[in-house]
Formats: structure tokens, sequence, C-alpha cells
């Protein structure tokens, strides 16, 4: 227990402990009229610098006795401190990790008279005077880890890779048994096309080149050619080498070009001796999985129309390691005037290939994004087909583009010559394309309008004057003409919003919205009243950065494939609080790239880049007035949450694509006029908004067509492999997934609700390498912490009770049960309590196994869809959030 010094009205102190010991520090405000008012800085320090933070919005104070303004920036600890208000202290909570010998907290905060607390202007308090030597040691630290990650950089392990790797000990190995599974349902296709493999052929590392070509003939699927295309003339060694290799397969066909021309040419003359229906393309020293045609001839019996296919990748290294895995989203037009996401493995109908002139020479290092820019150009949406599965392994060597572009550099201007054109010949109107981080391939064009529009900037306000000047200064400092501000005011009562208000009146529309609080019917009583054909919904805690943000909205709004337009917004933090929002994400839907630095490429560069998303926040939302009308606005049953998710959703399923510019930045102080839902009644009303979106919108909720299904729904790990989470394969019965048979907490992401007298009925099947189980034992989430039971029948026996204990997250119990390979276990779960409990995860302990091919954490059980599909039991996501 330490007591704070008492200090003079509206001055900063701090505090330096050691934490050598793991007794809680309580912080004890002092007597009298002087009152802990702010928290500023909570830094614990190791060798002198920084190893965890939790620093006051915006690097500002926040109000300790308005406990929903306060935030969190750390990776994952949580709020590093409790406020008792009887006791008029504050506890401090740091993770065990922290309070090692030699450490020290740093401590900021801020005295005044409670009286004298103004209800807004906490943004106009000085900072702190230990502020800047804090923002140095930042600044070291920073400097440091990038040192650090130089010199470790080649033994250093990326946590993308960490989780792929887990990811592929559960989903991405090929037992014998599915490889079966895998034949006899290609042998009931409907449709088995033939399938030309290119393979250009310039001087190649022999060794890879085996590998290559090995890779090709253990295909499942059988019905192929492999071409060969000879670059010019090789070496001896070279031409006796692909003799050999010819000879080794009746499909493989090898054609030459007399000189040498580059890899465009050399690729068209392979498809000109072509006869397969399809072409696949592939270099010459990378790596096929074994079941990589076969999951395309299975794409293409599902979607018959489909013309051009993309599978996702990953990076094949001398070590014989797989890394950097690229886990795609479906198809992103937006997205590929960035990147050439799709990449490997790019599968074509090789009439389209004919009808739109191939490859072209003069692009050589993006010839593909040349030709996938012109192909996807003359298809309907639903003809590009993403294959969400890694079938092509992409070899990292020296020369290779996978290094890095460096070892072409002449890839970076056919880049933007490429890009340029398409841009010009699809009808946009370009002010410069920029390359946002030097030696990286993507690009973000600026756009402008092609025509002129009146936007209407319709901002929401109640009682914020600091927040919505410093917006409109923001606005009309920018770079933007041709606009209409209309500010809707909701029931404002503070003398200086009031005098403020009066002011904007002068030069724009002031209009009162004088009923209670609800975003939509507000934003749509606003919209109504809307001349310009362009809408900008715009929050008043929001603050322009991009001068030319207007025009680089408008230039995608006006499209008519385009339904909404969003931008990056930041906090002062240069943190990413939106990116995009991805359905399923930490709940119903959430931000992308929260916490990411603004100018860091993040996770497959998406945060750099175009980005097609489900949604986009109300925040800064860009639509035409005319698809506004059309979908009757915003929906007023969702009053404050997921209105702005739920428009954008019905944008995309009236056929328009929504999309985030990257290049439009504006800061975003969140939800400082209403402020943080935290209460209980805003908790429920939050969590009933929520289950109304996934009512709405349950398919998109469950698979966001722009986020992987491969991907973790943990706001922790998002755009990170998920064990738990893979695309459904093809060969196996619709609706399956797998149990792990160890489970763990970081690994449970979906429940399933199980109501007050509900039952939950399933089979499960063992795998055929699995002799028996002798139990399945069973976690369950029990939230409202009370003790109870389940009642469990397996395989029609007596039901047994098993007890559930009074805690969050619990292993409830064991039941008995025997069951071979070939049998369906029968189970079914009743709740005899009056209160839900949550289903988190089924486990098998297994007594052995038959097949060497299976290692013990590789072992699945397939559990089928409900049998009982009328019951009221539902899956839910599990929400991330703190009370």
């Amino acid at each position: 227990m330490i007591q704070l010094d008492p200090q003079p009205s509206g001055d900063h102190a701090s505090l330096q402990l050691d934490l050598s010991s793991s007794e809680a520090i309580e912080l004890i405000a002092s007597g009298g009229d002087q009152d802990l008012l702010y928290l500023q800085n909570i830094v614990v320090l190791q060798s002198g610098l920084p190893i965890y933070s939790w620093r006051a919005r915006t690097s500002l104070p926040c109000v300790i006795h308005d406990c929903e303004q306060l935030e969190t920036f750390g990776e994952g600890i949580g709020q590093p401190f409790r406020l008792n208000t009887a006791k008029a202290s504050i506890t401090l909570v740091l993770p065990d990790a922290l309070i090692q010998p030699g450490n020290q907290i740093f401590i900021e905060y801020h005295y005044g008279p409670s009286s004298a607390l103004p209800s807004q202007p906490v943004r106009y308090v000085q900072r702190g005077a230990h502020s800047q030597e804090i923002d140095a040691l930042f600044d070291r630290a920073q400097a440091t880890s990038k040192s650090k990650q130089r010199s470790s950089r080649t033994s250093s392990e990326n946590p993308a890779d960490v989780a792929y790797r887990s990811w592929r000990e559960y989903n991405g190995q090929l037992p014998k048994n599915e490889q079966q599974l895998i034949s006899e349902y290609l042998t009931n296709l409907a449709t088995k096309p033939k399938i030309s493999i290119i393979m250009p052929i310039y001087h190649p590392n022999l060794k890879y080149l085996q590998l290559a070509i090995k890779s090709v003939i253990a295909q499942l699927y059988t019905d192929f050619e492999l071409v060969l295309s000879i670059d010019g003339p090789q070496s001896s060694e070279h031409d006796m080498a692909l003799s050999t290799i010819a000879e080794s397969d009746q499909r493989i066909k090898i054609v030459r070009l007399s000189e040498h021309g580059n890899i465009s040419v050399a690729t068209t003359n392979a498809a000109n001796h072509a006869t397969g229906d399809f072409l696949a393309f592939m270099d010459q020293d990378d790596e096929l999985t074994p079941d990589a045609l076969a999951w395309f001839v299975a794409y293409l019996n599902q979607n018959p129309h489909g013309k051009l296919f993309y599978s996702d990748e990953d990076k094949v290294f001398d070590d014989g390691g797989l890394r950097e895995v690229f886990f795609k989203p479906d198809f992103a037009p937006e997205m590929l005037l960035s990147m050439n996401y799709f990449n490997h493995l790019t599968i074509i109908e090789r009439q389209l290939f004919i009808t739109i002139g191939g490859l072209r020479t003069g692009y050589e290092g993006s010839q593909d994004w040349e030709m996938i820019l012109r192909a996807t150009a003359s298809l309907d949406y639903s003809e590009v087909i993403h294959i969400p599965w890694v079938l092509y392994h992409w070899r990292v060597h020296q020369e290779s583009v996978a290094s890095g572009y460096e070892a072409k550099p002449y890839v970076y201007e056919a880049q933007e010559r490429l890009l340029s054109e398409h841009l010009e010949r699809s009808g946009y109107k370009v002010s410069h394309l920029e390359r946002p981080r030097e030696g990286r391939v993507f690009l973000v064009p600026h756009l402008m309008p092609t025509q002129q529009h009146l936007v209407s900037i319709i901002v929401p306000t109640k009682n914020n004057f600091a927040d919505l000047s410093n917006l409109v200064h923001s606005i009309e400092s920018a770079n933007c003409e041709n606009y209409e501000l209309i500010v809707v005011e909701n029931q404002s009562s503070e003398p200086n919003m009031l005098a403020y208000l009066e002011e904007l009146k002068k030069r724009y529309r002031v209009i009162a919205y004088d009923v209670d609080f609800n975003f939509a019917t507000m934003m749509n009583f606003a919209a109504l009243q809307a001349t310009g054909d362009l809408l900008l919904f715009l929050n008043d805690d929001t603050q322009v950065i991009t001068p030319d943000w207007l025009d680089q909205l408008s230039a995608l709004a006006e499209r008519e494939e385009i339904g909404a337009v969003g931008a990056k917004l930041i906090y002062s933090n240069a943190q990413v609080q939106h990116a995009g929002v991805v359905m399923g994400l930490g709940g119903v839907a959430n931000h992308a790239n929260i916490g990411v630095p603004f100018a860091s490429a993040g996770k497959g560069s998406r945060n750099l880049t175009y980005g097609n998303y489900s949604a986009v926040t109300g925040a800064v939302m860009m639509v035409k007035r005319s698809d506004f009308i059309q979908l009757r606005g915003f929906d007023p049953r969702l009053a404050i949450s997921f209105n702005d998710v739920d428009f954008c959703l019905r944008l995309l399923e009236a056929g328009k694509r929504n999309l985030l510019i990257p290049s439009v930045l504006l800061y975003h102080h969140e939800s400082r006029s209403r402020g943080r839902s935290r209460a209980r009644g805003q908790l429920l009303r939050e969590d009933l908004e929520s289950s109304w979106l996934y009512h709405l919108h349950a398919p998109l909720v469950e698979a966001d067509p722009f986020y992987s299904p491969n991907f973790s729904q943990l706001m922790s790990q998002a755009f990170l492999p998920a064990t738990t989470r893979h695309a459904q394969r093809p060969w196996l019965p619709e609706g399956s997934q797998y149990l792990l048979p160890t489970p763990h907490e970081s690994l449970i992401e979906s429940l399933i609700e199980l109501g007050a007298g509900d039952t939950f009925s399933t089979n499960i099947q063992l795998p055929q390498a699995i002799k028996a189980t002798e139990r399945i034992s069973i976690f369950v989430d029990n939230p409202h912490n009370v003790a109870g039971t389940l009642s469990i029948e397996i395989g029609g026996s007596k039901p047994c009770e098993v007890t559930i204990p009074a805690r969050r997250r619990s292993y409830a119990a064991s039941v008995d049960v025997n069951s071979s390979p070939t049998e369906l276990i029968p189970i079914s779960i009743t709740n005899p309590n009056q209160v839900p409990i949550f289903l988190a995860c089924l486990a098998l302990p297994l007594l052995g196994v038959d097949s060497p091919d299976y290692q013990p954490t590789t072992l699945r059980a397939q559990i089928e869809t409900p049998v009982n599909p009328g019951s009221s039991c539902r899956p839910i996501l599990l929400r991330e959030r703190s009370v």
C-alpha cells in the first residue's frame, strides 16, 4: 500500500517502484479536496527499456472517475488496474511475467479537485512533465527492437509461421485413408477435365526442377499433361536431364524455343501446344501439393461456371520448412488494383486464355498480374473461384521472386505500367500510383472522380464541442470542394456547444434531432434531407488527415459496382483503430488490424492495400444516395451497434462491393460523444443487437468471403491460422468438422448454446486409425458461475449425470464409452438447469492407433451436423470483451 503524495491542483506527479514482489501495489489518494483524477502512463521497465505499457488514450489523461473512458494498449494483457471507489484507491493488476527482480514500474498521475473536473475538455489538459521522457524511451525501445530483428532475422520465428506450423500438424497432412477417400470421390465426379500444367524452363536448378516435376507426377488426380517449354538453348547437362525427365512419364511433353525469349514467350509457347481444357501455371522450382488438382476438379464440379481459379499458397525453404502462408480472400477485384494476390496456383480455362490474347510481352516479372487483370475484367464475378487451401509451395532461393523483388528490379516498372493501363481501360481517373513501402510488390492508386459530385457530409453530435470543432476545422483545411456539411444535433445542452452550433448555422446546415438517440434513425433522418448524390456519414470524433480524402472516396463510391467506401482510421498514437470489418471476428463482427501501426503492411500486406471487406465502419462511410434510399437506409432495430455492418451486408447481398482505401487517413477518438458501452444495460443492448445481426446475416457472420476460413476468429489471433478452423474438404461429408483430442482454451473458438431444458444431439465417428476410445470428455462455458449438472446419454445407454463446477470455463466430466471406428456414436446432452450452459468442446482420449501415418497430436474425430436441426440449440460465437 503506497500513499501518494498530495500535489498542487492540476499538477502531474510520478512514482517509480521496483517490481520484485508479487504483492499488489495499491495507490491511496490523499484526503482533503485533492483527488486522484487521472492516470496518464503506466510503464514497466526492464534494463531501462519498456516491456509493457498502458498509456491513456491519445497519450492524454483519462478520467479516473469515468471508468468507461479508459483504454488498453497492450499485448492482450488488459487494463492493468482496478478502481476501489470506497477506498479512493487504485490497485495495479499486472501479469506475473512482469513481476521480476530488477523490473521497475513507472506511474504518472494527476491531482485536482473533483468539483472542478470538466465534463469534456480532458483533451486540453497539459501533458505530464515526464511524457517526453517516456516518448524517448519508446523511441529507444523501437530502435533496439529493429536492431535485434535485423541481427536475429534468420533465427527468430514469425508468430504467423508458428501458428501455420500448428495448423499444418492438424490440417495439412494427407494420411493414406484420406487419399483413398479422394480417389473414390474423384471417380464419381461428373466433370473430369484434362489439365495442362504449363512450366517454362530456363537454366533450372536441376535439384529443384526434379522436386517440382515429382510433385506433379504425384497428383491424386491423374488426367493431366505437363508441358515443359524450354526457353532457348540449354547446357548439355540440362538437355540430358530434361530428356530423362520426358521419358519418365508419357504425360510429360517438351516443346522448345530456338532462341531465348522470356518467361512470357516461353509460357505462351507451352500454352499453344497444350491440349487440356484448363491451363495451370507453375514455375520450374516450385512444388504442388499431392491433392492440388483434386481440389481444383472438386471446385470445378461445385462451380461448373468457373473459368478462373486460384488457391492459397505458402513458401518452401531450403531446409524443407513451409512458412509465410498466404491464406487469401475470395475474389476481391479492388484488391487486385494493389497487388496480384492470385499468384499461385492460378488455373484458367484454355479457351478464355486464348480469347484474351494470352500473356503479353513487356511485363516480365508481372506478366501473370497483367493477364489476370484482363481476364477478370472479361468475367462475371461468379466465374472467378477461390480455392481456400494451400495447393502450392513457392520456392525461396537467392534468385527467386519469392525471396524478394530485389532479385528482379525490372518488376517494379512493369507493375506500374500494367496497373496504369488497366485503370485507364477500366474508366478510372488516376492522380498517381503510390508504392507505400519500398521493396514491396504492392501499389496504391490515388484516384479522382470522373465527374463532379455534391457530397453530403452528415455528422451526428451531442455536447461534443471540442471534437466537433476540430473535425470541422480539419474539413475546411483539407483540399476539398463541392460538399455540404449537415450537422445533426441531438439534444445538446452545454452552453459552449450551443454557441458553436449557432456559429455553424451561418455557413452550414444544422438540423435538430430532438428525440432519444438512435443512430440508425438519426442518420436516415438526415439522409432524406441531404441534396448530394453521395452521402458521407462521419462521426464527430474523427479528424481528417489526408488532404484529398473526398476525391479518393468519391472516385470509388461513384462506380456502379461499389457499395460502401471506407477509410483507415487511426488513434493519435498512430495505431490502427479501423481498417475494414471482418465478420465473425471476436464475436459477430470486429475491426481488422486493430493496434497495428498505421504505416506497417500488416498480415498479407492488407493494411496498406486496397481491401474488399464485407463491411466498413459507419464512422467514415461514403455511399451513393440512390443506394442508401433503395435499401431503406440503416435498420432502426439496430439503434447503436452494428447498423453500419448490417447496411454493408445488405449492399453485399444486393451485388455491390464494399472496400477500404488505405491511403485515406483520419484520426478517430472513438465514442467520445456517447462514451463507451460498458454499463450493464448497454452491454445487454449490445448483446441483443449482435444477436439480431447474427439472425439477419448468419451465413456471412459464419463465413466472411474476404476472411479465410483457415484464420482464427479470436481478436488476439486475427489473420493468423487457427488449428480448429479450416475450409471444408470436398470429399468429406458436408458440415463435418474436426475436434481436437486434447483441447486447449486458446483453441476454443465457437460454442453451442444449451438453454434451460434444451438437448443437443449429434453423432460422432472415430477416424479409421483409432482402435477405440474409452470416454468422452466435455468442456463447457458456464457464464453464470452456478454449479449444476448435465445429463448425458451415449449410444442409447442410460443417461448419466455429470457435475458442472461453478466457474466460467469448466471441464465437466468424462463419460465411459466403448466404440470401434466403424460405428457412429449417438450422443445427447441435456441441460436440466435453470440457466444456459455452453458446450465448448468434446474431447476423445485415445487408447491407441493402428496406422503409422497418424501421430497422437494429429488424431481427429469427426462430428456430424446435429441430427435434430429443429432444436432450439444454436451455434454462437465466443464474444471477446471485458466487463
